[in-house]
C-alpha cells in the first residue's frame, strides 16, 4: 500500500519481546517463550530465577527489550 516491501522478520515480533523459539539444554529441545507486556516479563524473569531482572538496565521493560533487538 505504500509501495515498501517488509524484511523477513523470522519469528521475531515488532511488539513482543523476548518473541521467538530458544534452545534448551539438550539434543533438539527448544522452548517457545512470547512476552507481550511488562507483566508477562516480570513473571519471565522471576520463574527464570532473576525476580529483579525486570530492572535491568537495558531491559527494564518488554518494550525496551523489542525496541533494543529490532535496532
Amino acid at each position: 500500500m505504500n509501495g515498501r516491501t517488509r524484511p523477513r522478520m523470522g519469528n521475531r515480533d515488532e511488539i513482543m519481546a523476548p518473541h521467538g523459539c530458544y534452545p534448551c539444554k539438550g539434543y533438539d529441545k527448544w522452548v517457545a517463550i512470547a512476552v507481550g507486556t511488562d507483566e508477562k516479563w516480570k513473571a519471565l524473569c522471576g520463574v527464570m530465577g532473576n525476580p529483579n531482572g525486570s530492572r535491568m538496565r537495558n531491559f527494564p521493560t518488554s518494550i525496551h527489550a523489542g525496541k533494543i533487538r529490532m535496532n
